[in-house]
Parts: structure tokens; C-alpha cells; sequence
């Protein structure tokens, strides 16, 4: 025989009231749209990442240094591409080198023609593009850098955490 509980009626009414307030709740999306507050460019070099580095140090003020590969998931696939770094303090600005490919994956798989990808964040108001582009044609490995259009890129969120 089924014995009558009274704690046990009391929690399933309060239970049934909190569900039914639950359900009554509007629900909203939160659309989250990122800033893109940073420049980039493309490069086309056949130069490995570090020796680019490299000839992109022997232009002053330029010192890139190795950082930890940058790591994302693409198409459900572990991805690393080469990244390297320099921060100038002088003028508050952070410069990104980093490999468009990966072994099998491209970081922005709209710009394919590019082998790298230069990414500057900071205090750009007063950044001079010219004087970046005309500093990194006299490098003899790198054939184009060309400005990308962030607002553009079907997959720009993949420089997000970069």
C-alpha cells in the first residue's frame, strides 16, 4: 500500500509552479558581435616563416620573435600555423606575423593566395600604411602585400584570440 506524504505533494506543486514560471520566461539571443580594431595584410612569400622573420628584422624597427604556435580548430581538425610577435612601444602598436597555412587548413581560406598574414593592433589612428608597405617591398622574398579588408572576411572570426 502507497502511504500519503505530504512533503512529497508540497514539492512536486512547487515544482510544477516553478516549471509553468520557467516556461512563461521570454527567452532573448544575445548576438555577440566582435570589434575588428586591428589592421591586416597579406603577403605572398615563398620563404619559410622564420626566415621571413628573419629578412623582416634586418628592416628597422622591426624585431619579430617566435611565439607558441597559434592554435585553432578548423573543420573539426587541430590546426597550428607559425605566429611571430613584435611589440613597438614607442608607437603602442603590436605587429602579428602569422602562416595562412597550416598541413591541410587555411587560417582565412578566403585569401589562399596568401602565404602569411600581417595583423597590427594598437593605437592606429596615426599609423602610417604607406610607410609599412614601402618598408616590406624591400624585402626581395616578398612578392605583394596587399591591405585586407576585415569587414569582408567570411571567416575572420578564426583572428579573434590571435
Amino acid at each position: 500500500m502507497h502511504k500519503f506524504n505530504p512533503q512529497s505533494i508540497f514539492a512536486y506543486a512547487y515544482f510544477s509552479y516553478f516549471a509553468q514560471i520557467i516556461n512563461s520566461i521570454k527567452k532573448f539571443d544575445l548576438d555577440i558581435e566582435f570589434e575588428y580594431d586591428f589592421l591586416l595584410y597579406g603577403i605572398v612569400s615563398q620563404e619559410k616563416a622564420h626566415r621571413l622573420a628573419w629578412f623582416l628584422n634586418k628592416i628597422s624597427p622591426y624585431k619579430f620573435s617566435r611565439d607558441e604556435d597559434y592554435g585553432l580548430e578548423i573543420s573539426s581538425k587541430p590546426c597550428a600555423f607559425a605566429q611571430f610577435s613584435f611589440v613597438d612601444e614607442e608607437n603602442h602598436t603590436t605587429y602579428i606575423l602569422l602562416s595562412n597555412k597550416d598541413e591541410s587548413q587555411f587560417l582565412i581560406p578566403e585569401l589562399k593566395n596568401f602565404d602569411y598574414l600581417l595583423l597590427i593592433k594598437g593605437a592606429l589612428d596615426f599609423f602610417e600604411k604607406e610607410t609599412l608597405k614601402n618598408n616590406i617591398k624591400t624585402v626581395p622574398t616578398i612578392q605583394i602585400i596587399f591591405e585586407v579588408e576585415t569587414e569582408k572576411l567570411k571567416s575572420k572570426q578564426n583572428l579573434i584570440y590571435v
